[in-house]
């Protein structure tokens, strides 16, 4: 079926993380399931990119808040409602979001709106190890499928550990996780195999397995490991030129 060939390419697309690819379908693609979803694992492991990418394959319309930059309830409400409703800030409208939204009522009045028109939806809380700390926003949010339809609307948590205590503070609710863990070194070169340089595929390839030797003990991070690998990719073919 074209969802199976979707999911298929999703998983060749991110090599290594077929498993999590498959549990976040599972939690995402089936409506009536809406668990609360808490996705982690260290920094640098696909978390948001895969989260994301299964989001976009299964058409679901979400909203992405990253929990460092937006730091009051009312920017995480105003910026969620703004992605939700695909209002996009200009000169025209005075650079202002879709709504004021300074209250939980307003914000679930502004979800309920989007899901009358929309249908089902996600909301991604991204960097999100801060809100164990902001228990009335994270009550707000856990209540979301009582106050805006059973299954009308979807949290996932994203952050490199759960919250201490997490079950305290979901009030024992159900709370489903999908751990990302670090990468093999099989793994990392199969990732970083898809950076090699035009004209330069078979010295990458021979020089791959040396430089995820070296460099896996010291550095997990998918981001700085492709930074560090072009760097000494360069170096390694010096002696050549």
């Amino acid at each position: 079926s074209e969802m199976a060939a979707t999911r298929s390419a999703l998983c060749s697309a991110w090599p290594g993380r077929e498993r999590e690819i498959d549990r976040l379908w599972e939690l995402l693609e089936e409506p009536d399931l809406a668990l609360p979803t808490f996705v982690y694992g260290p920094s640098g492991g696909g978390k948001s990119g895969v989260l994301r990418a299964v989001l976009q394959a299964l058409g679901a319309r979400h909203a992405i808040l990253d929990c460092v930059t937006c730091s009051t309830a009312r920017s995480l409400f105003e910026s969620a409602l703004t992605q939700l409703h695909r209002h996009v800030p200009s000169a025209s409208n005075g650079y202002t979001g879709w709504a004021p939204c300074d209250s939980a009522p307003a914000f679930v009045a502004g979800l309920q709106q989007a899901v009358s028109e929309y249908g089902r939806l996600v909301l991604v809380f991204d960097n999100a190890a801060g809100l164990g700390e902001r228990k009335e926003v994270l009550t707000l949010l856990l209540s979301l499928h009582t106050l805006c339809g059973s299954a009308a609307v979807s949290i996932v948590f994203v952050a490199e550990a759960l919250w201490p205590e997490a079950h305290e503070l979901t009030a024992f609710a159900p709370l489903a996780t999908v751990r990302f863990g670090g990468y093999s070194k099989a793994q990392l070169e199969a990732i970083l195999a898809v950076d090699a340089p035009k004209g330069c595929e078979a010295a990458w390839r021979d020089f791959l397995p040396l430089f995820v030797s070296y460099s896996y003990e010291i550095c997990r991070d998918l981001h700085e490991l492709r930074y560090l690998c072009r760097g000494a990719f360069g170096e390694w073919m010096r002696p050549v030129h």
